[in-house]
């Protein structure tokens, strides 16, 4: 039985302690591969999900430093999810950190 977290703001605590999750995955794909502006500005009142979205994006992006290629994690967390479902997006974006020149 899942149960409702009170005061998590990570993603992978959500998913591991099989917490309710109002899927908002798709997100990444608006923001990383449909996107064309060069700023991206999110906001929103306070308890609106800010932090788990950013909480979101780096748990589907970040690399293992110890193995940079293992992607095991983001495949657990992230299997029942929308996002999850577009393997093209995923094999392209998913524990590939990326990085932006100023």
């Amino acid at each position: 039985m899942k149960s409702i977290s009170i005061g998590s703001e990570l993603f992978h605590e959500l998913i591991e302690s099989n917490s309710y999750y109002v899927d908002k995955s798709m997100f990444l794909k608006t923001v990383f591969a449909e996107n064309t502006s060069k700023v991206m500005l999110i906001t929103g009142p306070g308890l609106f999900g800010k932090t788990l979205t950013m909480s979101t994006f780096y748990d589907f992006l970040a690399l293992d430093p110890e193995n940079p290629g293992d992607i095991s994690g983001q495949e657990k967390w992230f299997m029942d999810t929308k996002i999850f479902e577009d393997k093209e997006f995923c094999r392209e974006y998913t524990g590939k950190a990326l990085f932006f020149n100023a």
